[in-house]
């Protein structure tokens, strides 16, 4: 049986070319040099576990508006509320629900040394 080799490469292309199947859970205290860098590895490990991603909310700096700490959530976080108007009234076009409370959620933050570090990981719930 031949052995596997996982690449090392931490580019983004290099992780966007990665199968599903090789890459890693994120954890505590991961570095990455840059946020396209996190969004790429958090994609990737998402789309894995079978899930979609959406930035949640994030921080900047006041001095020269750099980003301090980014968010990432599951696409279906938190919960939908279904107005009582689209229920039988026909006055609304009624959607699908789509949000649930999944609760997987990749928190990066700056380090002083310029670099972004995982300061949360939870993984998808649901």
């Amino acid at each position: 049986m031949p052995k596997r080799r996982t690449p090392m490469k931490k580019s983004t292309t290099a992780l966007a070319k990665l199968p599903t199947t090789l890459i890693l859970l994120p954890h505590k205290g991961q570095g990455f040099d840059n946020l396209e860098e996190a969004f790429a590895f958090y994609n990737k490990y998402a789309k894995g576990a079978g899930f979609s991603v959406k930035i949640n909310s994030n921080r900047r700096s006041k001095d020269n508006n750099d980003i301090l700490r980014k968010e990432y959530v599951c696409f279906r976080k938190g919960k939908s509320l279904q107005s009582s108007a689209c229920v039988g009234s026909g006055l609304k076009r009624c959607r699908p629900i789509v949000r649930d409370g999944c609760g997987g959620k990749l928190v990066v933050v700056k380090s002083k040394l310029g670099k972004y570090m995982v300061r949360i990981f939870v993984e998808k719930l649901n």
